[in-house]
């Protein structure tokens, strides 16, 4: 499954993906970029559970 945090809006670059498995069983996915248009990048962090994305998945 693959996983989008959000749409890039400009440029090329992203950059610095951490991804990291939390002891509570939820992961946390960082990433900066171009998130929204005529505006600097910035650092973007996103906390889900698998249980959520398969419930995403199923939509």
């Amino acid at each position: 499954m693959a996983v989008r945090l959000k749409d890039k809006m400009q440029g090329c670059a992203i950059a610095y993906l951490g991804f990291e498995h939390l002891p509570d069983n939820t992961f946390v996915m960082t990433i900066y970029g171009y998130w929204k248009q005529r505006e600097a990048p910035y650092v973007l962090s996103v906390r889900f559970t698998l249980n959520k994305l398969d419930a995403v998945a199923k939509l």
